[in-house]
C-alpha cells in the first residue's frame, strides 16, 4: 500500500467518524453544529476525491501537492502568455482550452509519465479512465443520439457505437478504432466522446455522397504492457478484425481501420501483419476499405530528438518509457 493510499484510509475514517457524529449527537447540538460538520465532511470528501483522482500518477499526497502547483503555474502561465499574443492562440489550429489542457497533461507526463507502466499503478489509471470516460460518454452518447453496445471478445470488453434507430440504408460501413495512450493505460470507455464525433463525422462525409449507407464503430481494446508485452497487443488487433470479418459476416470494403498514437501504430501493425499473411485463421486475409492513424506510435527505435516535441502533449519519458517496456529485449518490434 502507497503512502497516498493510507492517507485516503484515514481520510475514510474520519468522514466515517463525523457521520457518526453526526447521528448521534441530540438534535440541539447537531443544530447548533450542523455547518461545521457539512463543511468538514465535505472538505475531507473535496481531498479524498482529489488524492484519488491523481492516485493513478502520484505515491505521496506531497506528489499530489507538487503535480498540482506545477499544473497552477502552467494554468496561469498559459493564461498570461494568451494575453500577451493579443488574446490568439499560439497556433492556427490550437484553441486556448486545448493549449490549457495539452499544459497540464504534458506536466503530468513530464513529471511521473514513466509510472503509466508501472505495475500497480498501470490498473489504477485504466480503472480511473473507465469511470471518467463512462461519465463523459453519457453526455456524448446523447448529444450525438448514439447508444453503446458492449461486448465481450478473447476476455476484454468491446464497445459498439451505434445509431439509436435501426438503419434501413443498405450498406453498412463499421469503423475498428484501436485507442491510443501508450500501449499501456486508457480504456475504450475514455474514448467514447472522441468515437461519437469520429462517427457522427464519417457519417456526414458520407452521407453528403450518398444517403443510403449507416457507419457503425466498434473501440476494439487490447492487453496491454506491462501485463502483456509484443506481440500481445499486435495479435489482438488482428483478431479484432478478423471478428468483424467471421462474428459480424462483413466483407473488407466494409471496414475503416482508425487509430491514434499506439492505436495508430496497431493500424499499422495490423495493416502489415494483413500483407505478410500473420492470421490465425486464414493464411491470407483480404485488406479493408481504408486506414486513418492521428499521431501513430509507429517508430519503436526511440532515436527521436526530442526537442523536436516541445509542443506535444506527451513527454519524451513517456514515450520512452512506453517503448522500453513494449518492445523486447531493447530489440524493435515487426508487425
Amino acid at each position: 500500500m502507497t503512502e497516498l493510499q493510507k492517507v485516503e484510509r484515514r481520510l475514510v475514517q474520519l468522514l466515517v467518524l463525523g457521520l457518526l457524529f453526526r447521528l448521534l449527537i441530540n438534535p440541539d447540538q447537531r443544530r447548533q453544529y450542523s455547518s461545521w460538520i457539512s463543511g468538514g465532511n465535505l472538505s475531507i470528501l473535496g481531498l479524498l476525491l482529489l488524492l484519488e483522482s491523481s492516485r493513478s500518477l502520484c505515491r505521496t499526497p506531497g506528489e499530489t501537492c507538487q503535480l498540482l502547483t506545477k499544473m497552477s503555474w502552467t494554468l496561469g502561465n498559459t493564461l498570461v502568455q494568451f494575453a500577451a499574443r493579443g488574446f490568439q492562440p499560439k497556433f492556427p489550429k490550437w484553441t486556448l482550452q486545448f493549449e490549457l489542457v495539452r499544459g497540464v497533461m504534458r506536466d503530468a507526463a513530464t513529471m511521473f509519465g514513466d509510472r503509466i507502466v508501472d505495475p500497480t499503478q498501470a490498473p489504477v489509471f485504466r480503472w480511473h479512465s473507465e469511470l471518467f470516460g463512462s461519465f463523459l460518454g453519457w453526455f456524448a452518447l446523447r448529444r450525438h443520439g448514439l447508444r453503446l453496445e458492449p461486448v465481450v471478445f478473447k476476455g476484454l470488453e468491446h464497445l459498439w457505437v451505434k445509431s439509436l434507430s435501426a438503419s434501413q440504408a443498405k450498406k453498412r460501413l463499421v469503423v475498428l478504432f484501436y485507442h491510443g495512450e501508450g500501449y499501456a493505460v486508457l480504456s475504450p470507455r475514455m474514448y467514447i466522446p472522441f468515437c461519437c464525433d469520429l462517427l457522427a463525422a464519417i457519417q456526414r462525409e458520407l452521407q453528403s455522397q450518398t444517403s443510403d449507407v449507416s457507419v457503425e464503430l466498434l473501440a476494439a481494446n487490447y492487453h496491454k504492457i506491462p501485463e502483456f508485452l509484443f506481440l500481445a497487443p499486435a495479435e489482438d488487433a488482428v483478431a479484432m478484425y478478423e471478428y468483424l470479418l467471421q462474428h459480424e459476416k462483413l466483407e473488407p470494403s466494409q471496414i475503416i481501420l482508425a487509430g491514434d498514437s499506439a492505436g495508430g501504430g496497431l493500424v499499422m501493425s495490423t495493416l502489415l501483419r494483413i500483407r505478410d499473411g500473420k492470421s490465425t485463421w486464414k493464411p491470407r486475409l483480404p485488406v479493408p476499405l481504408a486506414a486513418i492513424v492521428a499521431c501513430p506510435l509507429a517508430d519503436l527505435t526511440g532515436d527521436e530528438d526530442p526537442r523536436k516535441a516541445s509542443n506535444c502533449v506527451l513527454s519524451p519519458s513517456i514515450i520512452a518509457a512506453s517503448i522500453d517496456t513494449y518492445r523486447p529485449l531493447g530489440e524493435t518490434p515487426r508487425a
